[in-house]
């Protein structure tokens, strides 16, 4: 999903640094514009706080269901 954003918004010369920065410019250029369900904005939120969580904090809260969701 996150690589997804990135190659379209590289395509229209958005080139983001960083996660947060794609999640952002996705969302302006592509959810705001009605390309893309705000679901799809809401998804990848949810799953880079999910996947920062992993990286970074002691996490054992993840059950199948929420796993099941980022799926």
């Amino acid at each position: 999903m996150f690589n997804v954003a990135k190659a379209l918004l590289i395509k229209k010369e958005f080139k983001p640094k960083t996660h947060a920065g794609v999640i952002s410019f996705f969302g302006q250029e592509y959810v705001l514009n009605d390309f893309f369900d705000r679901k799809v904005s809401k998804y990848s939120s949810s799953t880079q706080s999910l996947r920062e969580a992993a990286d970074y904090d002691v996490v054992d809260d993840i059950d199948e269901i929420i796993a099941n969701d980022c799926i």
